[in-house]
């Protein structure tokens, strides 16, 4: 993970950085973050009841750390659980391929409210023609 993404670990030795994991699924990213102990505070948000309940019965979560929550990015008002302007980085890992084209926009509108002035957001998906 922080072989890919090395913002994940860019001055996270002095400062914990909030990080932003929609779609987060069962925690498959962020998890090796917090086992690697990089300094960061998590948001992990996915559409699936069932994916947050196995979040939360993982060995290393810890709720002054991790945040997990049920939204569904095209649908929910995100800042309800993760205010505004407090995310140092997004990650959007496989989820824009999940999302119709109508609904983009209002999920990305989302992750952008959430980011702190400078905040990143990383982006990993399916390209054209991936088998």
């Amino acid at each position: 993970t922080t072989r890919e993404f090395q913002e994940l670990t860019a001055d996270c030795a002095s400062e914990r950085k909030v990080l932003l994991e929609a779609g987060c699924g069962v925690g498959n990213f962020f998890y090796p973050l917090l086992e690697e102990k990089v300094n960061v505070e998590v948001y992990a948000c996915d559409f699936s009841p069932r994916a947050i309940g196995f979040v939360k019965e993982h060995t290393l979560f810890d709720e002054s750390r991790v945040h997990a929550f049920v939204c569904d990015i095209v649908k929910d008002d995100m800042s309800v659980n993760v205010p505004c302007a407090s995310v140092d980085i997004a990650t959007l890992i496989f989820v824009l391929s999940a999302i119709e084209i109508e609904s983009m926009k209002h999920a990305v509108l989302q992750i952008f409210k959430s980011l702190k002035p400078g905040g990143v957001c990383l982006l990993r998906d399916y390209g054209l023609y991936d088998h």
